[in-house]
């Protein structure tokens, strides 16, 4: 039975796959023509929705363009408001690979008030994986959450379709429309650095800077303002933003992936980087390591004050991740840190302290454990 409307949630089919085994079925049975003539005649007695079910079968047919036909004629019946129905369109051109006319409509889409979206359901999630079902080539879509996303998320099919058709430079004017519509884009550096690329390849690269350089001075967020100024190559005020962001710290992805590129900047950039971390927080016990690391002249005084704080601190280094390219020391654990510390205080003539931190090990106090078992 084609019902007008499906429920949301499936006990381990979704809809579009019903409709794929009951068409072949059908097909196997050589009652195909006994289907869609039922799907005509719900039609004709004002079954709106089984357009998008014959919309459906066509594809299965190989008919791409009757598909099309049929969904256009449900969105022009179905009383979609102005917005929905433009995007709606392009979405149906976007997924029948009509790029041209999914570009007019979205454009059309973005030139209207913003609405509250009633476009058709998305599809359902089937309930023995817990997951939504993947895109159909006519698909539903659900109703972005604001304004803003909705908007982004016109800008986004944009931005690929611009592509696509080799129109590079109304790709990048979508992009930086994309960021100043949505500036949690921003979060990610990867991209801003696609959008440097696009700016490349239409020559727009100081128009890029320049658009960069405006945005940094109202961007309060660190982790936005590090980026950009990583981006513009100002790699002081770089890691300043990330000194002041308090989502990083010194055992974050985030942080590792800072430590990974300033070093591709050569050492002095790391370092240098690393003092300003150094300075702004000195609990920032991994910063000092690696600083302690690329300073191998440093004062035996600084080096024992890191050993002993290393040591002593509640939050403990996860030595296991030693050899892993987010964490890079020549330190191995923390019986290496006591052994270099238990050499300076030999060098110092630091003898009681030599002999504490050896009773510590022996009892095999915090951090060391009872290693001997």
């Amino acid at each position: 039975r084609l019902n007008d409307r499906f429920v949301p949630q499936s006990a381990g089919v979704s809809r579009k796959e019903f409709i794929r085994l009951a068409y072949g079925a059908f097909k196997q049975s050589g009652n195909e023509q006994e289907m869609i003539a039922a799907l005509q005649r719900k039609i004709a007695a004002g079954g709106h929705s089984a357009r998008r079910i014959l919309a459906r079968l066509r594809l299965h047919q190989g008919n791409t363009e009757a598909a099309v036909t049929a969904e256009l004629d449900y969105i022009q019946r179905s009383g979609l408001n102005s917005l929905s129905a433009a995007l709606r369109r392009g979405m149906v051109y976007e997924q029948a690979n009509r790029p041209a006319k999914a570009v007019a409509a979205y454009e059309t889409a973005l030139s209207l008030p913003d609405a509250l979206l009633n476009l058709p359901d998305a599809d359902e999630q089937i309930s023995s994986y817990g997951g939504s079902q993947a895109f159909a080539i006519i698909a539903g879509h659900g109703s972005p959450a604001t304004p803003q996303h909705r908007r982004a998320d016109i800008l986004g099919r944009l931005q690929r379709l611009y592509a696509g058709l080799g129109q590079a430079e109304k790709s990048f004017e979508v992009t930086l429309r994309l960021f100043e519509t949505n500036p949690a884009y921003l979060n990610e550096l990867k991209t801003l650095q696609q959008a440097q690329t696009r700016a490349r390849v239409v020559g727009r690269e100081h128009a890029f800077r320049d658009w960069m350089t405006k945005q940094v001075k109202g961007t309060k967020p660190a982790n936005r303002r590090a980026n950009l100024f990583g981006m513009l190559e100002d790699y002081d005020a770089c890691a300043q933003a990330i000194a002041k962001d308090k989502t990083i710290n010194s055992y974050s992805y985030s942080f590792q992936q800072w430590v990974d590129r300033f070093r591709t900047l050569g050492v002095d950039r790391l370092e240098r980087f690393l003092t300003v971390l150094v300075e702004a927080d000195s609990t920032n016990m991994f910063a000092r390591l690696a600083l302690l690391d690329l300073r191998k002249d440093a004062a035996a005084d600084d080096a024992t004050a890191l050993f002993e704080q290393l040591l002593n601190a509640d939050a403990r280094i996860d030595w296991s991740k030693r050899k892993d390219a987010s964490f890079r020391t020549n330190f191995a654990d923390d019986f290496d840190l006591a052994y270099r510390l238990m050499r300076l205080y030999e060098k110092a003539q630091k003898i009681d302290k030599l002999r504490q931190l050896g009773l510590r090990i022996a009892a095999g106090e915090k951090p060391f454990g009872k290693w001997w078992e």
